[in-house]
């Protein structure tokens, strides 16, 4: 078929039908709206028409550079066809890659912008406010605001790791441990340690004796434990956390820390294998007591109260 069939004048007076310009080219005008057509025959053989934009044609120049527009894009349309290129299914590619890229864009800015914070705290008003006490409730945000590192806390969530935040939530048993080690005290003793046992001014923790390990028939006095400047440094840095308890629960501040806690931390150093952390703690004190020639009777006084002689190597 012959091409370039319309002049300028032609597009401008063009009444209502469709006016081939050849070459899959033609004017479509209905109700004195008039649009570019080009009507052709897909790799796939199926017949297609794709729209090529509004004619304007106010003026003779006008429709001339429209008709000169859509000549070009038929051109190019004939061109891919010729290659095996359907451009009405690329034109749809393009289309969905700018949506997709948008999408991912629009998702990286979100997720830029949902920090650690923002999702515990989102987390925290749909799903802990609902169905717990207010109390319970501001704890429970509260004890993440003051366990959590201020450069993890107001990281990207999508860029927060597993190990980040099971080292943070670590943090306080890792004073636990810390702190036993200090003071030789039993596990038990340190994660059941509150507030009322404290004595910070005076740098004394006093242990009920009915929490003491020891024999049961009769009444134990309270433990009396001297915390040396990092205790008493651990207990000051613990009491931002709030609560009843010394070491709480990063999952449930009402709650003292797990009694797996500290073990879980010596696995992590592998060297549950060797020894466990009460071990740790008494050996490391006896030790410690042995190397500075404390006196076998206070070495015992401190450990606990009427505790058995222990061997001496």
């Amino acid at each position: 078929m012959p091409l370039h069939l319309l002049s300028p004048r032609e597009v401008q007076v063009a009444r209502d039908g469709d006016h081939p310009d050849g070459g899959g080219l033609l004017l479509r005008v209905r109700a004195q709206r008039a649009v570019w057509v080009f009507r052709y025959t897909s790799p796939a053989g199926r017949r297609r028409d794709a729209g090529f934009g509004i004619v304007h044609r106010d003026s003779m120049s006008e429709a001339g550079e429209s008709l000169r527009q859509a000549r070009d894009r038929a051109r190019r349309a004939r061109d891919n066809l010729a290659a095996g290129i359907d451009f009405l299914d690329q034109k749809r590619s393009e289309r969905e890659a700018v949506v997709k890229d948008r999408a991912a864009a629009k998702a990286q800015r979100e997720a830029q912008h949902m920090t650690l914070a923002r999702y515990a705290r989102r987390y925290h008003e749909t799903q802990i406010e609902p169905k717990f006490n207010p109390k319970y409730a501001s704890v429970w945000i509260a004890s993440l605001e003051r366990h959590m590192p201020s450069e993890l806390w107001y990281k990207p969530i999508a860029e927060v790791s597993a190990v980040e935040l099971y080292e943070a939530l670590s943090a306080v048993a890792a004073r636990a441990l810390e702190f036993a080690l200090l003071t030789a005290a039993r596990t038990g003793e340190v994660i059941g340690a509150v507030w009322d046992e404290i004595d910070e001014k005076r740098g004394i923790w006093r242990i009920p004796g009915e929490r003491m390990k020891g024999l049961r028939d009769r009444p134990r006095p309270d433990h009396v434990v001297y915390l040396v400047d990092r205790a008493r440094a651990i207990v000051h840095e613990m009491r931002a956390l709030g609560g009843i308890y010394v070491f709480p629960a990063p999952s449930d501040p009402r709650q003292p820390l797990s009694n797996m806690a500290m073990l879980t931390l010596l696995k992590r150093m592998k060297a549950d294998r060797r020894t466990t952390v009460h071990g740790l703690c008494r050996a490391s004190f006896s030790t410690w007591a042995n190397e500075n020639a404390i006196a076998r009777p206070d070495l015992r006084a401190a450990l606990e109260p009427e505790a058995a002689r222990p061997s001496r190597r």
